[in-house]
């Protein structure tokens, strides 16, 4: 929490607190995985051949495209395939919450006091999307279907007597 100090002249924007948390992270690495029943083997993860370098440079991706998903096949004859475990990363992430808050003083013995706070979760309302389709068996393999939740702005009262 941090008070303006340049808001104290000013008796009406006096006493507002901010506070903030800002979250920057690297998109999760993941594989591309294709069913074990392709190649006739147990399990639920097996992964295909990998034909070439999958990953696309920044300049290229979509979210219809996040890698080349041609770079991908499935073994034959049926086989465990070549391709790497976290072969390529998702989008990353970046988020700021922040909060301003102001007690005010209610009553002639100042010991009564009316709390407001606002809340702002993902306050610049930053697109932060999800993992790609990354299954060889998707048609939308490559393609970005999700993302996290937009700005969300939560406010409170309290009384304290």
């Amino acid at each position: 929490m941090w008070t303006l100090p340049f808001l104290r002249r000013n008796p009406v924007l006096r006493g507002w607190q901010v506070s903030g948390i800002l979250e920057l992270q690297t998109g999760p690495p993941f594989s591309v995985l294709m069913s074990c029943a392709d190649v006739k083997a147990d399990g639920n993860n097996c992964r295909p051949n990998l034909l070439h370098d999958a990953a696309l440079p920044v300049s290229d991706r979509s979210l219809g495209k996040w890698f080349d998903p041609a770079a991908f096949a499935i073994p034959s004859p049926a086989a465990y395939g070549n391709a790497g475990r976290n072969l390529l990363r998702a989008p990353g992430s970046e988020t700021l919450d922040a909060a301003v808050s102001r007690a005010f003083v209610l009553g002639a013995d100042g010991r009564s006091k009316m709390r407001i706070r606002g809340e702002f979760f993902n306050a610049l309302n930053h697109a932060n999307f999800g993992m790609p389709a990354h299954s060889v068996d998707s048609p939308a393999i490559g393609s970005i279907t999700s993302a996290a939740p937009g700005r969300t702005i939560q406010l409170s009262a309290r009384m304290e007597f």
